[in-house]
């Protein structure tokens, strides 16, 4: 099988070479074609050479200084995006599945994403992913979010944009903001907005209905269990001790025989 990957990065780029090698080790059986769009406000001059080297890497800088309309986060990661989704496009009729990943997000068991795509293919299912941890309670759940999020080919053609909210929806959600404020209003909030928009909002609402399958939520010491296991804190040194370290955020879940870890702090740094 062909999958096309893509990834925006955002002064990330140490965080996304672990997972470049991450993903091509344990996914040798696989056609596999990297699509890095680099939000970052600085250049690496020494961005891992194998990567640039890479016949099968697509490495977009992306300068554009797109006019945001609306004054909320995110916006810039969905450009990015959809950036990267056009280019897609262009060669998908080269691919079976597309596959966007953050950076920091990273996968553990031995081919894992043909497993992945032969389970979508053999059920029918149209996505697969992860979804937002519980803990985000204003967040959209029981369905992939960009975090990591895997489409058949097929549905990339109609893709609406990852922006978080269309233009046309914007003076509702200002409204609705307005009336939480309110104690005799607040309630009719949730009749129109049952999550706060974030980047694949609108994407959400798109896809909705089609057939999905999510990790789920485990606990941190899953992890730990599953490399001592697996001895990837030999394999992946680096990243095991990232992933453990005392002063990292880890979220953690689980499908089947593999698990993820979604690095979401690193000391004082959000990310």
């Amino acid at each position: 099988m062909n999958l096309a990957i893509l990834s925006v990065i955002y002064n990330n780029h140490n965080l996304f070479e672990l997972n470049f090698d991450l993903i091509s080790s344990l996914n040798k059986d696989l056609n596999i074609r990297f699509f890095i769009i680099d939000n970052s406000n600085y250049t690496v001059d020494n961005f891992k050479e194998s990567i640039f080297c890479n016949s099968n890497v697509v490495y977009y800088k992306n300068d554009f200084n797109p006019k945001i309309e609306f004054k909320m986060n995110s916006y810039h990661h969905a450009y990015a995006l959809d950036f990267g989704i056009n280019l897609i496009k262009n060669e998908s009729k080269n691919f079976d599945y597309f596959l966007v990943i953050d950076p920091d997000l990273y996968i553990f068991g031995d081919n894992y994403l043909t497993e992945y795509m032969t389970r979508m293919s053999k059920m029918d299912i149209q996505i697969f992913g992860i979804p937002w941890a519980l803990k985000w309670k204003n967040k959209y759940k029981n369905f992939p979010c960009v975090h990591f999020m895997l489409l058949k080919i097929d549905l990339i053609s109609d893709l609406p944009s990852f922006e978080p909210i269309s233009k046309n929806r914007f003076l509702m959600f200002n409204l609705i903001k307005y009336l939480q404020k309110n104690k005799y209003l607040n309630h009719l909030s949730s009749f129109v907005f049952d999550h706060v928009p974030d980047t694949g909002s609108e994407l959400f609402l798109f896809l909705k209905n089609k057939k999905t399958v999510v990790f789920k939520e485990t606990e941190y010491k899953k992890l730990k269990e599953f490399a001592r296991k697996n001895l990837f804190d030999i394999k992946y040194p680096k990243l095991i001790s990232l992933l453990f370290d005392n002063n990292t955020t880890v979220e953690v879940f689980s499908y089947e025989n593999t698990i993820a870890a979604h690095l979401r702090c690193h000391g004082n740094r959000l990310l």
